[in-house]
């Protein structure tokens, strides 16, 4: 029998337009049916916590630990095998051509898997730590935000900083909206709406914002 929810949502990724699987930082994993309103637990709790739960191209679920990562099938979403691919990750972002990009503790890189999830080829972007990211599905270039600085790279992988009246930006979130322009929260620079990897507009609390640090 599923037993009770013991820790807090770490993390949560959509399995399908009813379903959402989400992890706790106890261990716990979770699958939500909207449709039906009903909650099944996929995994026990263990009290290690889940940072990042992400889908993979050939169908499976990334299940990460800050000690590595577990494969779920989609059909039965039980663990079949410890991976060391993601160990620590952060966050798993799909990109283009089947690739991914991975953020940990100590690097951004983008990997290429094959359909059982061998590692094919990874190409390290930055080695620093890497906490958000988002694929900007016009240009097909990556924001990294880095805890230092956030970059842009176009679709060759060309790194550009992106600055603000000269100044480094920390990112703490992306969106993109229907007319395809990119918006990055910022720590302490409101809100900045990005193309190419330049700034075309801000948004501060002089604008309206409740406050110029926004997450």
């Amino acid at each position: 029998a599923d037993r009770p929810q013991t820790g807090l949502i770490s993390a949560l990724v959509p399995l399908d337009t009813a379903r959402v699987l989400y992890g706790t930082d106890r261990g716990e994993v979770f699958e939500y049916d909207f449709e039906r309103g009903r909650v099944r637990q996929r995994r026990e709790a263990d009290d290690v916590p889940i940072i990042s739960l992400a889908k993979m191209p050939a169908g499976w679920i990334s299940v990460n630990l800050p000690n590595g990562s577990l494969r779920l099938t989609e059909e039965d979403l039980r663990p079949e095998e410890p991976l060391l691919l993601f160990y620590g990750a952060k966050a798993i972002l799909p990109l283009p051509e089947a690739e991914l990009l991975v953020l940990n503790y100590g690097s951004a890189r983008i990997v290429r898997l094959d359909a059982k999830g061998e590692l094919l080829e990874t190409r390290f972007l930055r080695h620093h730590r890497a906490h958000r990211a988002h694929c900007d599905t016009v240009s097909r270039g990556i924001y990294v935000a880095y805890n230092d600085r956030l970059i842009y790279y176009d679709r060759e992988e060309r790194a550009q900083e992106v600055r603000w009246r000269g100044k480094d930006l920390f990112a703490t979130s992306f969106g993109q909206t229907s007319d395809g322009s990119v918006w990055a929260s910022t720590f302490t620079n409101g809100i900045l709406r990005l193309e190419g990897g330049r700034v075309t507009a801000n948004l501060r609390a002089s604008d309206g914002l409740l406050s110029d640090q926004v997450s």
